[in-house]
């Protein structure tokens, strides 16, 4: 199947210098530049989607006690949240570790 997408001179610019870059056709490289954005918006989607069933299960234990199963899905939602701010905090910590050693090369003790 073929889709032709309009796009400004700007952007095929952009594309074709990735694209040249990389090695691969420009064609190529905007196929994957879109499969990953699709990817993206699907894992954005569904880790939203389990946010707000997680927020659910919270605002539900504040007034009635949540069922075994319940409970076991609250926990196993928290976790996979732990997880994907545990990933964050890293990615922070490296840059405040950064921000520090340009710090010191600017003004040592």
């Amino acid at each position: 199947m073929t889709l032709t997408i309009h796009l400004n001179n700007d952007l095929i610019a952009q594309l074709r210098e990735k694209a040249l870059s990389k090695h691969l056709p420009t064609e190529e490289l905007a196929a994957k530049l879109l499969s990953n954005a699709i990817t993206q918006l699907d894992q954005t989607e569904s880790k939203s989607a389990q946010n707000q069933r997680r927020l659910a299960l919270i605002h539900k234990s504040t007034s009635a006690p949540l069922s075994r199963a319940e409970q076991a899905e609250l926990d196993s939602l928290q976790s996979a949240l732990d997880r994907q701010l545990d990933a964050v905090d890293e990615q922070l910590l490296d840059t405040l570790n950064d921000m520090q050693q340009a710090m010191k090369e600017i003004s040592p003790s």
